[in-house]
């Protein structure tokens, strides 16, 4: 079940948290801890980029930020689908090796400390050959994904907690991992010729 759209205009560029633009293309920034340890290095440790590529069809970029530290890896991304889509293809893959799993399930998916996703991204978490294909500081996954009805905006939403994103980052020293998102509130920004009303979706709690 989702809220109805609410209306949202914003005058100028922002930085922080939260940004779309006229090419139709969403930016998180994962700075902010919701539970766990706090990672090591510079946040954000981590940027997802969500582009319109073609009808039903966005490419989806997960970077594990070089300014994240040495030895820590990303195990699991969530998102959010408003409207909700049940299958997806995977094409144009980059750095394949680094991905284990897709799951999809609506409000089922467990983000920990209460939060509840649609959609889940796997990467690699086995220590095989010194970790070589865990998805580690400094390396980008992308691939397009297709579905009927898919944009970027359809990841524009907020889960049962407000978060619209989160991940799981393991190899935090100590042995210590980490759940994290982008800032609370997000800031939007709208870029281009008279891009400055945006729609924003969300999710009942």
């Amino acid at each position: 079940m989702k809220n109805t759209k609410t209306l949202m205009t914003v005058a100028a560029m922002a930085t922080l948290g939260f940004a779309a633009n006229a090419a139709h293309a969403l930016t998180f920034d994962l700075s902010l801890v919701y539970t766990g340890a706090t990672p090591g290095g510079t946040a954000p440790w981590m940027t997802i980029t969500i582009t319109d590529v073609a009808a039903d069809t966005v490419n989806m970029s997960i970077s594990h930020n070089a300014s994240s530290a040495a030895g820590q890896f990303i195990s699991d991304v969530y998102f959010n689908l408003d409207p909700f889509v049940g299958s997806m293809s995977v094409s144009n893959e980059v750095n394949a090796n680094k991905r284990s799993g897709l799951t999809l399930s609506n409000n089922g998916i467990n983000g920990a400390a209460g939060n509840v996703f649609d959609m889940n991204v796997q990467f690699v978490t086995s220590n095989s050959s010194g970790g070589a294909n865990r998805l580690k500081p400094g390396e980008t996954w992308s691939a397009d994904l297709m579905a009927a009805g898919l944009s970027a905006n359809s990841f524009n939403a907020v889960n049962n907690m407000g978060n619209y994103v989160g991940a799981h980052l393991q190899g935090i020293q100590g042995g210590l991992s980490s759940h994290i998102t982008t800032p609370e509130p997000g800031t939007w920004a709208a870029i281009g010729l008279g891009a400055l009303a945006l729609l924003r979706k969300r999710k009942k709690a």
